[in-house]
């Protein structure tokens, strides 16, 4: 079966596996009601259970044939089967909010729930919102938006395209971690940087088109106003018990990204052409994970290097590009990692440097 997933000979095969992604929300409810313990269930299986699944299964640098990829490319499964995640996450927040309010809960129990619900809403609502952003159809951008309002992070929606995917690994990207800076201090910088850098893109686009600031155009206006009508909604029914939990989980599910973002870029710095310019995006400029389970539960976000030096290619058909800088672990054991800065950098800094020289030696494209 593992032989037959990573040859990549049946493109509606590999649809199946990612179904998976569905299990968290499931694990998240299952847990709370098991009780004690069991409200873990959830962030156990995603930061143990499936860093032991990348360590058993490994690796895999297959990617589809063009005759596989069109048709992988094609199939509309694909695209519906990131559909059923908003509706879900709002689910599960709403109802994580009414237990927080109806509920008397152990410090253990409420501390378990946050982290369970946030890695539904931020952990798996976000790489499906990264996903869903990048299309052209409009429902694709209205239920990412969705999913980021129950983390009060709409902007992300405009920072990220027009942002982060224009100006990553270079300094003028808030979500590109420079070598040597700590999660902690990407992180205020990602986190306040992406956000102020939305409301300029957000001006620079009204203002290009001739549109008013404060008018129904402002995307930035809408997505102030819609989080915090949704915690207005929350607070009306399961009152401040019922908002708290909503914050917190929304702080948690956010942080979730961002140190993922972090992980995705540490150290890779852009060259400037003669002329001044950044050189072009390529592999280089992101860290790769051919990690088979976190694939798979991640919507092929790991494939990062393939993402950014092509962002129009949809999740099933990422690739592993030759040359692209390789993290040693999956991403559910480099966040940990992360949190912990003396061996990250023992970890990464050596991998930096390697990845620097081999970019010193590729022609400059701009």
């Amino acid at each position: 079966m593992i032989r037959s997933i990573l040859s990549r000979s049946n493109h509606r095969q590999q649809a199946l596996m990612y179904c998976g992604i569905y299990v968290f929300p499931l694990l998240t409810v299952l847990g709370f009601y098991g009780g004690g313990g069991w409200i873990y269930t959830s962030v156990i299986a995603g930061y143990v259970l499936v860093p032991l699944c990348d360590l058993v299964i490994g690796t895999s640098q297959v990617n589809y044939d063009a005759e596989q990829e069109k048709a992988a490319a094609q199939d509309s499964f694909f695209r519906y089967l990131t559909y059923g995640i908003a509706p879900l996450i709002v689910a599960v927040v709403v109802w994580s909010c009414w237990v927080a309010s109806t509920h008397e809960l152990a410090v253990h129990e409420y501390v378990g729930l946050v982290l369970a619900v946030a890695l539904v809403s931020g952990g798996i609502g976000v790489t499906v919102a990264h996903e869903q952003c990048h299309k052209v159809r409009k429902l694709d951008l209205h239920l990412a938006r969705l999913t980021l309002m129950c983390i009060c992070y709409m902007h992300f929606t405009i920072e990220h395209i027009m942002g982060h995917h224009a100006r990553v690994a270079t300094d003028e990207d808030p979500a590109t971690a420079r070598l040597g800076q700590s999660l902690y201090q990407f992180y205020f910088q990602s986190v306040w940087g992406g956000y102020h850098s939305a409301w300029n893109l957000e001006r620079t686009r009204l203002r290009k088109r001739r549109l008013g600031f404060w008018t129904h155009h402002n995307q930035m206006l809408w997505y102030t106003i819609l989080p915090l009508a949704f915690m207005g909604l929350i607070t009306w029914f399961f009152g401040t018990a019922g908002l708290l939990f909503f914050l917190l989980q929304a702080i948690v599910g956010f942080s979730y990204l961002e140190v993922v973002n972090y992980i995705e870029h540490y150290g890779l710095q852009r060259r400037r052409t003669p002329q001044g310019n950044f050189e072009k995006v390529r592999a280089f400029h992101s860290w790769n994970s051919d990690h088979v389970v976190s694939n798979y539960l991640l919507f092929g976000l790991p494939r990062h290097s393939d993402h950014h030096a092509h962002a129009a290619r949809p999740y099933q058909i990422l690739r592993s590009l030759p040359g692209s800088p390789q993290l040693p672990f999956g991403y559910t054991v480099m966040m940990p990692i992360a949190f912990v800065p003396a061996l990250w950098r023992r970890l990464m800094d050596h991998r930096v440097a390697q990845a620097r020289a081999v970019l010193s030696q590729a022609p400059l494209m701009d």
